[in-house]
């Protein structure tokens, strides 16, 4: 399973997480916007991925993209990782998939080190191919608990965060 950040993103005038891709630099061989790529272990058939966008990066939207075509990866909603081990209702919903929907990547937030190991090793227990750490959210609710963009102030937490995570 693959852990960590997977996809560049920056703010648009709105405020919403913009996908930075190969397809937004003119400059590039147009032979390179659809190119397989691997990220450590995980084999994509593209380069182009489906950034978590809350409210919309559910499980129908995510089949849509798909059917569509070209996507490598698909990002769920942001998932509060204690809220999944608790096995609440909404937590699972953003997290439910089908083998139509993979690789599959949920984006977790959560400041408790052994909650968000706890969280990753379920999610790789029902097939997800990797967990993205949401460091840069700046809602209120996440950064209140510690979550979010909270984590870049407090790096030392946050490296026991990501050392937390690694197997053996």
């Amino acid at each position: 399973m693959l852990f960590g950040v997977i996809s560049s993103r920056a703010w648009g005038s709105r405020g919403m997480s913009v996908d930075i891709t190969s397809s937004c630099v003119p400059s590039l061989r147009k032979s390179t916007i659809l190119d397989a790529m691997r990220i450590g272990s995980l084999t994509l058939p593209s380069n182009l991925f489906l950034s978590p966008l809350a409210g919309y990066t559910n499980l129908p939207f995510r089949l849509v993209v798909r059917e569509i075509g070209g996507v490598g990866l698909c990002t769920t909603d942001l998932v509060n990782a204690r809220s999944l081990l608790e096995k609440r209702d909404k937590a699972l919903k953003l997290v439910k998939t089908r083998p139509a929907d993979s690789p599959l990547a949920v984006q977790l937030f959560g400041a408790v080190p052994e909650e968000m190991r706890d969280a990753a090793q379920y999610l790789e227990s029902i097939g997800v191919a990797s967990v993205d750490i949401n460091m840069g959210c700046p809602v209120k609710k996440v950064c209140k608990v510690g979550g979010g963009s909270a984590m870049m102030t407090e790096l030392d937490k946050t490296a026991a965060l990501v050392r937390a995570w690694s197997t053996p």
